[in-house]
Order: structure tokens, then C-alpha cells, then sequence
């Protein structure tokens, strides 16, 4: 049994669905675009400190290039280029050291000679790879004689340069730290940064592991605010891959307080090791307030729902009780209670003041219940009426069927398209095909023709376009065990049917007995019915035709006259049975020794006779003689 839920509460549960479904729509949709604006700001913020700083590196490394220029051409100018003097070169290249460290920070300041030995440094170790690597540099820069600059952050990251010292011999390199940049510019932007460098192994020096971040596989050269910000990067490193911290910003909450930490790669550190600056950003202030507007606008939104369904059930409210008021009163209707019916609308209308839908169906039902009653007393006066016409459909039915049962013809019905609809039970004794094989079986398959199908085809066609109204035809049927049967049928299109689907009653009289009999009959007036041979009407007939033939064409032929020796004899000692058999015989023997053309014919009793067609009497002895053999 279904559940009864009212139209006002169903009207309300969609409501409130598709306000539901409404207002998260646009909650959610709010949502994503304050957070799609907020990170769209903090990319363009962070790619511009990006871009900064990486034009600071390139500025530093532009600056250190001159300055080493600068110094390598101070110590060509103390150096005779004819007579070189190393400590000469060492002494002023000390000299200058010391200024460079104080006053300009160089961390790394090396003096190398034209046969690529150390003369002097500061801030280098003998044997490490950052010495290596630069010796390699160095020697290049020598032989090319041109300036180079190298990004190292093996153990520490410096910004190297290496400038020839022309005329002398020998090469200069002052390295700068790129930490004090990225400090720099972290007090004057206000944002927290820092310096990763990607190393294959971990390198520690003095025992300093804390920089070193394993699952990352970085070290950290420079990060400013480091007690708070490498916890946040230690938390990012167990959350997030280097590579995908790389492409998008990474969310870290750590003391009810979300942090952004965001990658980006810097060009210029060489094959040895990659870098890149890290961006560590508080965004918790912007993210409460994200919070806040979601919360608001779902508060809004509920409240909104809220009243809005409570609007719309005080709308509902007194309509759909009248509406149901109305509907219990329908069923009387049913009853017959007509009057019942209108004394309760008219109650109810009287406290209406505003017509609305209920008004009209009230009014409906009022003319529904007048014509209801009259139609109930013409419904009584019918149905005795029916009663008795339904008596006589039933005996015409009955008489149809009986007939249909009983009658010794083929008795059809076909639709528009010839296809069979309906079939006596004669009809399927005849054809030897059950009901189910022949409905909707087309009627002209089941014809053996003797006139073209399309002219069968053609008649029921304008039978069913009405242009006839009988049509008579002769057709073999061709029956389910390959017989086929002589039937003439009558073709009729049945009145009273739809004029767009007429029906055809298709009457099939077998006359197989009375067509074999027509043939043997006809059989019989030209044969001998012992012998099957030509009798002698037939014969004489043949006989006056092949007279004629020769006389046209003046050939000549030949008449032979047979007849069996002691056949009385054979008679009386057999019995007429022998004697039948033995003509039966002859019958059966003449045609084998005779000619297709020549005609053979019993004149009666033993007598026989032969026309020889075209045939010289020479031919015709040799044929006596065969026949008499």
C-alpha cells in the first residue's frame, strides 16, 4: 500500500531540496573563488619575490665579476709583466684580502698561478670538493682567458668568480655568500625565505644535522627565522615531495597557526647541485577569514531556507485543506450520491472570499454531478438495451463460428499488406499448417501460380484501396507435405472496417477431384484405357492429319496394320486377364521400338495399327519385320 504524503509537504520537500541543492551551490561556489583569489594573490606575490631574488643573484654576480676585474687589474699594475714576481703578487694580493673581507664580506678569496697552484686564499680548504671544483674553473679561465662565474653550495653556498689576471699569468676567485642576499632581502620584504641546495649525500660540517632535511635530500643554506621556519619545512618533508612542493603551494598547521611553504627553482647553480628558494608565509589570518565568510554565507543561506519554507507552507497551508476537503467528496460521486456531493461543496463555498483553483475544481465537480446523474439514468435505460444486443451479438458469434467450424471451404481473413490473420479449421486440414505457421504469413507464399504473382498481387491490391469490391481467381494452393492443390477463390473486402486498415475475407473452394476428373475424362475419350495407346477415334483423326501433312509437303510414309497370332487362343486357354497383360505389353513394347514421331493406336480386340511419318516403304518393311520379330 503506498504511503499518502500531502501535495503542501511534498511541494515543501522539493522546495527545500532544490534551495538546498541552490545555496550550497553557491556557498561552495563562493568558496572556491575567495580561495582561488587568495592563492592567485599569494602566487603572484611569491613569483615576484622569486623573480627578486633571482635578479639579486644575478646583480651579485654581476657586481662580483667587476669587482674581480677590478682587483685583478690592481694586481697586474703591482707586478712587472716582464719579470712577474710571485711574492710581489702575493704580498699586494694579501694586502687587498683583507679589505675584501671586511669591507665587501668575501668569504673565499684565492690567488692562482698560470701554472694553477694556490698562491694564497682565505676561507678555502685544501682537498675539498669546493677546491677541486674551482681548480677545474680555474685552469679553464686560464686557458681561454676569459672570465667565468660558478654557484657552489657543496658545504656552503657561495657565488664565485673567476677573472684571468691579464699579462701576468694566473687567475683570481672571490667568492660571495648568497645566504647574506637572501637575508637581505627576507628584513626588507618582510617575508620569511630561504635557500635549499640539493645534495646526493649528506654533507655536515661541524657536526650541524639540523640543517640537513633527509627526505627532501636538501641542505639548508640560508633561512631566516629558523627555529619556527625548519620545523614547518620538517613537517612539509614528511607530507609532500620535493617536486610536488615544487608545483604547488604546500599547507602546514602547526600550533593552530597554517603556513604556506612554497618552492621555486633558481637557475645558475651549474651541473654540481640544484637550489631553490623557499617561501615560507603565515596565512592563517587570511584563511580564518576565508572561514568566516563560509560560515556566514551558510548561515545566510540557511536562514534564507529557512524563511523561505515557512513562506511557502503558509501559502500552501489553507489551499491544500480545501483541495483534500474537495477530494474526499468525489467518491460519493461513485455512489450515486449526487445531491450528497453538491450540498457539501455548496456548504463550503459560502466562507470563500477569493476564488483560486480549488474554486474551479469545486465548480467542476458541481457540473460533473449534474451530468453524471443524467448520464446515470440513460446509462440504466442503456444497458437493458446493451443486454439484449449483447444477446444477439452472441448468437451471431455463435453462428459465425459454427459456420467457421463446420463449412467444407477455406476460410481466410488478411489484413492490408495480405498478411494472414485468421483461418478455419478446414483451411488448415487442407493446407496441413498449423495457426501459429500461417498468421502473419504473407497469402500469396502459400500459391503455386499459373499467372505472375504480380498480377495476383496487383487484384488484392485494388481490392484493398477499394477499387474492387470481389475478386475471383483460379490458384493452385501449395499445401505443408508439397501437394499441391486446384482452388478457385473469392476474394471479398469486408465492409464496415477502418478505412486506413481495411480487411480482406479470402473463400477457397478445392475442385482437385473435379479437375482430375476433367482430365481423366479427356484422357479417356482419345486413349485405349487397357494399352494407354490412341484409340481409334483418336487414331483416325491422326491419320487424316499425317494424310494432309504429306500431301502439303509431297513426302510420303507409311499405315501398318498389326494384330497378335492365336490371341483367341491364348484367351481361352489363360483367361481374358492373360490376355489383357499380354495387349498391356504390347502397349508398353511398341512405343520403345517405334519412333517419338510415328503414332501408335489399338483399332480394338489384337488389331493395332502404326503411321509412319516421312518414311520410304523400304522403312516401313524393315519395321513390319522388327514387329513381327
Amino acid at each position: 500500500m503506498a504511503f499518502f504524503l500531502s501535495l503542501k509537504w511534498k511541494a515543501l520537500l522539493l522546495s527545500s531540496v532544490a534551495l538546498v541543492v541552490v545555496t550550497g551551490a553557491l556557498v561552495t561556489i563562493n568558496y572556491i573563488e575567495l580561495r582561488n583569489q587568495f592563492e592567485q594573490r599569494r602566487a603572484e606575490s611569491q613569483n615576484q619575490y622569486a623573480r627578486q631574488v633571482q635578479g639579486l643573484l644575478e646583480q651579485s654576480s654581476k657586481q662580483l665579476r667587476q669587482w674581480s676585474t677590478i682587483i685583478a687589474s690592481l694586481l697586474r699594475t703591482h707586478v712587472d709583466s716582464i719579470d712577474p714576481n710571485q711574492k710581489q703578487m702575493i704580498a699586494t694580493f694579501e694586502h687587498l684580502a683583507a679589505v675584501l673581507e671586511l669591507d665587501l664580506g668575501m668569504e673565499s678569496i684565492a690567488l692562482v698561478s698560470s701554472s694553477n697552484h694556490f698562491l694564497a686564499m682565505h676561507g678555502l680548504e685544501p682537498g675539498s670538493s669546493t677546491w677541486t671544483t674551482l681548480a677545474q674553473v680555474s685552469r679553464q679561465v686560464a686557458t681561454t682567458e676569459s672570465p667565468a662565474s660558478l654557484l657552489d653550495c657543496s658545504e656552503t653556498c657561495l657565488q664565485y668568480a673567476i677573472v684571468p689576471i691579464l699579462g701576468v699569468g694566473g687567475t683570481l676567485v672571490l667568492g660571495l655568500s648568497l645566504a647574506d642576499i637572501v637575508l637581505d632581502f627576507q628584513q626588507v620584504s618582510g617575508t620569511d625565505l630561504g635557500l635549499l641546495v640539493e645534495q646526493t649525500r649528506k654533507t655536515s660540517k661541524n657536526g650541524d644535522d639540523e640543517r640537513w632535511l633527509q627526505q627532501w635530500g636538501v641542505k639548508i643554506a640560508a633561512l631566516s627565522n629558523m627555529r619556527t621556519n625548519i620545523e614547518i619545512l620538517r613537517i612539509a618533508t614528511r607530507e609532500n615531495t620535493l617536486s610536488d612542493s615544487a608545483k604547488q603551494s604546500v599547507y602546514i598547521n602547526i600550533n593552530n597557526r597554517e603556513f604556506e611553504v612554497r618552492l621555486f627553482p633558481l637557475v645558475g647553480f651549474g651541473e654540481w647541485t640544484d637550489a631553490y628558494l623557499v617561501i615560507v608565509a603565515d596565512v592563517s589570518d587570511a584563511m580564518v577569514k576565508i572561514r568566516s565568510a563560509l560560515q556566514r554565507n551558510i548561515t545566510l543561506g540557511t536562514i534564507g531556507l529557512i524563511l523561505s519554507e515557512l513562506l511557502l507552507l503558509a501559502i500552501l497551508w489553507a489551499p491544500m485543506s480545501r483541495l483534500r476537503r474537495a477530494a474526499a467528496n468525489l467518491p460519493w460521486l461513485a455512489d450515486g450520491a449526487f445531491s450528497k456531493v453538491r450540498e457539501a461543496i455548496t456548504a463550503t463555498r459560502q466562507t470563500q472570499f477569493f476564488r483560486d483553483e480549488v474554486s474551479v475544481l469545486n465548480d467542476t465537480a458541481i457540473a460533473l454531478s449534474l451530468q453524471l446523474e443524467v448520464l446515470n439514468d440513460e446509462a440504466v435505460e442503456r444497458t437493458r438495451d446493451l443486454s439484449k444486443r449483447m444477446t444477439e451479438i452472441t448468437q451471431q458469434r455463435n453462428f459465425v463460428n459454427h459456420i467457421l467450424e463446420t463449412a467444407q471451404t477455406i476460410i481466410l481473413t488478411q489484413d492490408r499488406f495480405n498478411n494472414i490473420l485468421r483461418i478455419n479449421p478446414y483451411g488448415l486440414m487442407i493446407t496441413g499448417y498449423s495457426l501459429a505457421e500461417l498468421k502473419e504469413r504473407p497469402f500469396i507464399t502459400l500459391l503455386s501460380y499459373k499467372e505472375s504473382a504480380d498480377n495476383i498481387q496487383e487484384k488484392l491490391s485494388e481490392l484493398v484501396s477499394g477499387m474492387r469490391e470481389h475478386v475471383e481467381m483460379e490458384c493452385d494452393l501449395y499445401c505443408h507435405d508439397r501437394s499441391i492443390r486446384n482452388v478457385i477463390w473469392y476474394h471479398s473486402r469486408l465492409k464496415n472496417q477502418i478505412d486506413d486498415d481495411p480487411i480482406i475475407l479470402s473463400v477457397g473452394m478445392d475442385i482437385t477431384a473435379r479437375k482430375n476428373a476433367e482430365l481423366r475424362l479427356a484422357w479417356l475419350a482419345d486413349h485405349d484405357p487397357l494399352t494407354g495407346l490412341y484409340n481409334r477415334r483418336r487414331f483416325e483423326h491422326e491419320l487424316k492429319e499425317a494424310i494432309a501433312t504429306a500431301k502439303r509437303y509431297r513426302h510420303s510414309g507409311a499405315l501398318l496394320f498389326l494384330d497378335v497370332d492365336q490371341f483367341k487362343y491364348i484367351n481361352d486357354t489363360s483367361g481374358h486377364g492373360a490376355g489383357d497383360r499380354l495387349l498391356q505389353r504390347l502397349g508398353e513394347l511398341f512405343p520403345s521400338i517405334l519412333r517419338e514421331v510415328d503414332v501408335i493406336g489399338r483399332l480394338g480386340g489384337d488389331e493395332f495399327a502404326v503411321i509412319l511419318t516421312q518414311a520410304t516403304s523400304e522403312e516401313a518393311v524393315q519395321v513390319t519385320r522388327k514387329n513381327s520379330c
